[in-house]
């Protein structure tokens, strides 16, 4: 797999959080799997619509990401302008629904596309830099119910391929679910597989759990989160 930029050596295995923290922390919402390369969280509007700008900002600014990966189902991709038309239409009773979601009105979160916000930023990052050669905006969708694996699994190795060509292509990519935990730890783990020649599945999920936890601190958490999504990151690394 050619690639365009060398991406950093993993930090020792049983690393204590504290120089984790120093090289892997970003925020109350997101952290970084390989610094500089590849971030993982939350939707960058679980919490408000008033915070959402501000998460943006800081995604394209300061993290610097360029590519923004959503990985739920229950979520129209970014550039389906139709489909989140009709979420918010009358005509949607709740019935129509994606992913199988059912309360999407106790959700309004889910009904605004964050793709304005993305392409703004990464307008005003080039005019404060004077870079016109920062990559535009790009936006994937690769749609899994929550709680769950992908449900084909010969689908989610290319996928991670795919992702992983466009990491060592120098794109910076921010892979997200709901809570940033699940789907977004299961596709983590896998790009470790796919980028780290020799780390085994158990190891990529170490890591995994571990970089989630700096933005957990006081609470224990699992990410992936359930035994079906930890068992599709075995059966994909003993396809590699």
């Amino acid at each position: 797999m050619s690639c365009k930029v060398t991406l950093p050596p993993l930090p020792p295995l049983h690393s204590n959080m504290a120089s984790l923290k120093d090289t892997h922390s970003f925020s109350e919402d997101a952290h970084w799997v390989i610094p500089g390369h590849l971030m993982q969280g939350k939707h960058p509007i679980r919490e408000s619509f008033e915070n959402m700008p501000w998460r943006v900002h800081d995604l394209v600014h300061r993290a610097r990401c360029t590519t923004f990966v959503c990985l739920q189902a229950e979520c129209p991709p970014q550039r389906a302008s139709h489909r989140w038309s009709f979420l918010k239409s009358e005509k949607n009773n709740g019935t129509h629904v994606f992913g199988g979601l059912r309360d999407w009105k106790r959700n309004p979160f889910l009904l605004e596309p964050y793709r304005p916000l993305v392409e703004s930023s990464i307008k005003s990052r080039k005019e404060q830099e004077h870079k016109s050669e920062i990559r535009v905006s790009s936006f994937v969708h690769f749609g899994m119910e929550d709680l769950s694996p992908a449900e084909d699994l010969k689908e989610l190795v290319d996928f991670v391929k795919y992702l992983a060509i466009r990491i060592l292509n120098g794109e910076v990519i921010y892979l997200h679910c709901w809570g940033g935990k699940g789907r977004s730890g299961l596709v983590a783990a896998c790009l470790l597989g796919v980028l780290y020649k020799g780390i085994t599945a158990k190891e990529a999920l170490q890591r995994i759990g571990s970089y989630c936890q700096l933005r957990n601190a006081g609470y224990h958490i699992h990410s992936p989160e359930t035994s079906e999504q930890l068992e599709q990151v075995r059966d994909f690394f003993a396809l590699l």
